[in-house]
């Protein structure tokens, strides 16, 4: 059996071990703001590798979701729901720190209000002053 086919059995077996339980996740791309000025619409920043992205959630330590690839993205995938109060913060060293708030970005609204199942992101790191 190919280690593909182990992968997809393994993840077939996990999600119905999982039951009924609700997943949440995040996706975000974390990127340098352009260089090319307010007017320059189409120019988009460089990936930013190594950025750390957390969950900070009221009344929790923050959860960190992962560092970005080289790629500037990130992806996390969990069991339960996101509280709409929760904010996803996205930290590098010579930059910014920018936050996001759950609630306005929540494209899969849980059932429980309010819980978020999925959370999507695009973040322009500006450089630090």
């Amino acid at each position: 059996m190919s280690a593909r086919t182990r992968a997809a059995l393994g993840a077939a077996f996990f999600l119905v071990g999982a039951g009924c339980d609700p997943l949440m996740g995040v996706r975000g791309v974390v990127r340098s703001a352009s260089s090319c000025g307010a007017s320059d619409a189409t120019r988009y920043g460089d990936p930013v590798s190594d950025a750390d992205v957390s969950m900070v959630c009221p009344g929790q330590p923050a959860l960190l979701l992962g560092k970005t690839g080289a790629d500037g993205r990130v992806r996390y995938a969990n069991i339960g729901l996101w509280d709409n109060t929760c904010r996803i913060v996205v930290t590098k060293n010579g930059y910014e720190t920018q936050t996001f708030l759950v609630g306005e970005l929540c494209s899969a609204p849980g059932p429980y209000s309010p819980s978020c199942h999925f959370t999507a992101f695009v973040a322009d790191l500006v450089p630090a002053k």
